[in-house]
């Protein structure tokens, strides 16, 4: 699957793509792999699971670490998916449904399950700003896919979605 980041710098203010955070504020990453065949109009939509945090203090540790961050994603420009879930796998004898759809892996990296809606960052003393974002970085992604015209027209072109 190809890395794609949400593009904040063009996106119309309080947009979902201009409000996409990482709970350390960095951009809001996702991977796309076009399906083919009969499967370019379907598509599984998987939100990877991760941490949650439940203290400010807890929160700025896991912005500091990986769970918080879009950093080390942005260094892996294409991922393999069959090693996240059984679900991305393209033999049809294992995958008899799935395996030709469009997959969109969703990171996880607000620590808040995609939930998080708040407006302003929160400052932690003696840390920096957290971004509780997660349910604007589910939706910059269906904004983004439903204009996305290099992947067999987009969500708007889709007969069936899966969300998972």
């Amino acid at each position: 699957a190809q890395l794609r980041v949400v593009n904040r710098v063009v996106a119309a203010p309080g947009s979902p793509q201009a409000l996409a955070r990482c709970l350390d504020g960095s951009d809001y990453v996702y991977y796309v792999r076009p399906g083919s065949g009969n499967g370019t109009s379907k598509w599984l939509v998987f939100l990877s699971g991760g941490d949650v945090c439940t203290s400010l203090d807890d929160c700025q540790q896991h912005a500091q670490s990986g769970g918080g961050t879009s950093k080390a994603w942005q260094q892996m420009p294409r991922l393999d998916l069959s090693k996240r879930h059984s679900a991305f796998t393209t033999d049809p004898a294992k995958n008899p449904l799935l395996w030709n759809w469009n997959w969109v892996f969703l990171v996880d990296c607000d620590a808040g399950y995609y939930s998080g809606q708040a407006m302003d960052a929160r400052a932690v003393p003696g840390g920096t700003d957290l971004y509780f974002r997660g349910w604007y970085n589910v939706l910059a992604t269906v904004e983004e896919l439903k204009a996305a015209k290099d992947v067999h027209g987009g969500l708007n072109e889709a007969t069936d979605i899966l969300i998972s």
